[in-house]
């Protein structure tokens, strides 16, 4: 794949911090050859979903307000279309948005939702004890994604399955046959700050142990899975895994290009990579 990294796939409406966006050549490579039905419990920007176009998927995310958002895009694009026009398009009126709250799953909401990930600081969802939205507005944020790219998106959601909850719930629906891609959002080297993901969201070791669990029970039911990780010898023994690869990436710490660094993840699978 070369040019634009989403030539042959749809464009993601959402950004998102942690995107394996930039690694979707490599992810593809490692995938199995055939598979009943494609399950993503981290879903976030669904970067590799929206590449794939799964005939068959289940789309799953702790943050429900993502999911809402992608309920709405899926059923009611045009209204959410329609709502996300009465913004302002460069992003000048964010902080003015960013104050207000809508009707939880209403295409108000949604509009908003989407309009503050994509003017907000590099992607980054975060909230308060309250649970509203605190992320600052970036400096380099692209614009709002076109009109065909937001119906292309809704025309591939609307034959999955979406669910809002933990990811254990998620991959309680994954049948053998059934591809699950993980991207745990707590492989991590620093702590995730308060707030990240929703507040209270995550627990680092504790999910760690749960999804060691969770990967062992899929692997006893024959269904197939790919975890992308941090380099962690604590999770390459927790996580069960007959395949173990090492991918060299950069990542975008402080929003520009000047700050980014190396670092090395993990692919982990239970068959041959």
């Amino acid at each position: 794949m070369s040019g634009r990294s989403f030539r042959d796939g749809i464009r993601p409406p959402l950004r998102w911090a942690g995107s394996k966006r930039g690694q979707v050549p490599r992810l593809l490579r490692m995938l199995p050859p055939t598979y009943d039905r494609y399950i993503e419990p981290f879903a976030g920007s669904a970067c590799l979903f929206f590449h794939l176009r799964p005939q068959f998927a289940v789309l799953g995310d702790i943050n429900a307000d993502l999911v809402a958002f992608y309920d709405t895009l899926a059923t009611r694009p045009r209204r959410l279309l329609r709502a996300l026009q009465r913004l302002a398009p460069d992003g000048s009126d964010y902080y003015e948005v960013r104050s207000t709250s809508g009707r939880s799953g209403s295409a108000a909401a949604s509009a908003r939702f989407l309009y503050l990930n994509r003017f907000c600081f590099n992607g980054v969802y975060r909230t308060d004890r309250r649970g509203r939205f605190n992320v600052p507005r970036g400096k380099h944020t692209g614009v709002l994604p076109a009109t065909r790219d937001l119906l292309a998106a809704s025309r591939l959601l609307r034959s999955t399955t979406r669910i809002a909850g933990d990811f254990e719930v998620t991959l309680s629906a994954a049948e053998p046959g059934d591809f699950v891609y993980l991207d745990p959002p707590y492989a991590r080297r620093r702590a995730v700050r308060p707030g990240e993901y929703g507040h209270r969201s995550l627990d680092g070791e504790t999910d760690l142990c749960r999804l060691a669990c969770s990967l062992d029970e899929l692997d006893r039911r024959g269904v197939r899975y790919l975890v992308s990780y941090m380099r962690s010898k604590r999770a390459a023994h927790l996580i069960p895994h007959v395949s173990l690869r090492y991918l060299r990436v950069r990542r975008n710490v402080g929003g520009f290009a000047a700050t980014r660094r190396a670092s090395t993840e993990m692919l982990l699978a239970n068959y041959k990579l």
